[in-house]
């Protein structure tokens, strides 16, 4: 398995070179791993990965990518190995039964193994989740290997996790240039309420407006999403294909855009989690006597001090705690469609009241 292959990939990051040296080692003692969790933050880049991992497995020659096994596993049409991925919003009941469990009670096309990629692996259910965890601890043969791809691996089951060889993958600067204007604008509007509830110029009021105001602010950033999903569909519809296939297609691509709003949604959702979550930090840093090198930002030391410190009787740090708690768990459930304007306007409340 060749690093350079792996065109989204940032090949100088160590986790990553580590990561291709234990895979290599494992491909050439034949000691593969039963389950694989492949995490990281481009859909793209992780099938990729996993559709190359695949090709050493089944190539001859350690991956060639010119074999008819390489181009029949790139290709998607390799006789032993399926993928799986959510056509909704997350992977049905009937998707697990009728597509899943079929093909892995199948026998192998071939004297390897049958491999399944599950794209998007933390939209399944509890229920598929717990009828998968059983599946990995008594697989239906020796010859399965499972690949789980996943840009939000805090909201895949524990259990599940722990029977899998989890690897951490890096992206280059691409996804992070596509994104990194909008998570900055959606830190400034959430830094600039944080730091007048620390000031103690923030009211109930001020809370209910960010709260309220955050579907607009992310249908605002995803403008650019909505763009270019109209013009996909677009397209379709002038390809001149056949009209019921037209509409499958259009089904399909409006259900990938779904899923995409989603996982902007919950992207921009953890950043604003995680801004808040950093303040909390400080105030319960500089209320235990830590300096301000101690804190995420220095600048607000002073301002966090003359607020906060002043009466430690009353201002408990286990109030903060138990904040921290409920931006942890609501951070954790976002794939789970909680409802995060009402989880915001309860933790800013508590702050603001604190």
């Amino acid at each position: 398995m060749n690093i350079e292959n792996i065109e989204f990939l940032d090949n100088g990051n160590r986790e990553n070179i580590l990561n291709i040296k234990m895979l290599n080692h494992s491909l050439k003692k034949k000691n593969l791993a039963h389950a694989f969790l492949f995490n990281g933050k481009n859909p793209e880049g992780l099938l990729r990965i996993a559709l190359l991992f695949v090709c050493s497995i089944f190539c001859r020659n350690n991956g060639c990518l010119e074999c008819r096994d390489c181009k029949n596993v790139l290709n998607l049409k390799h006789p032993d190995l399926f993928l799986l991925k959510p056509s909704g919003a997350s992977l049905s009941a009937e998707e697990f039964r009728n597509d899943f469990e079929q093909k892995i009670n199948k026998k192998a096309a071939s004297n390897t193994h049958r491999i399944t990629i599950i794209q998007e692996c933390e939209t399944m259910s509890a229920g598929i989740a717990d009828r998968f965890l059983k599946i990995l601890e008594d697989p239906p043969g020796e010859d399965l290997i499972f690949i789980l791809l996943s840009e939000n691996p805090g909201s895949i089951r524990k259990t599940i996790k722990s029977r899998c060889q989890v690897l951490n993958w890096h992206f280059n600067s691409g996804f992070s240039r596509e994104y990194g204007g909008k998570l900055r604008e959606a830190a400034f509007v959430t830094e600039d309420l944080l730091k007048k509830i620390i000031s103690g110029k923030a009211d109930i009021k001020n809370v209910l407006d960010f709260s309220s105001g955050i579907d607009e602010m992310i249908n605002r950033l995803s403008s650019g999403l909505n763009d270019r999903h109209k013009k996909e569909i677009g397209l379709i519809k002038k390809s001149g294909m056949d009209e019921e296939y037209i509409s499958r297609l259009v089904k399909d691509t409006e259900e990938s855009q779904k899923r995409e709003k989603k996982k902007f949604s919950n992207l921009i959702i953890a950043h604003v989690f995680d801004i808040i979550s950093a303040y909390v930090e400080d105030i319960m840093a500089a209320m235990s006597g830590f300096g301000s090198q101690s804190l995420n930002r220095e600048e607000n030391y002073e301002e966090i001090c003359k607020n906060y410190c002043v009466s430690p009787e009353y201002k408990k740090i286990s109030q903060f705690g138990n904040i921290q708690n409920k931006i942890a768990l609501n951070r954790k459930s976002l794939a789970e469609n909680i409802n995060y304007e009402i989880a915001l306007d309860r933790i800013l409340s508590e702050l603001v009241v604190a």
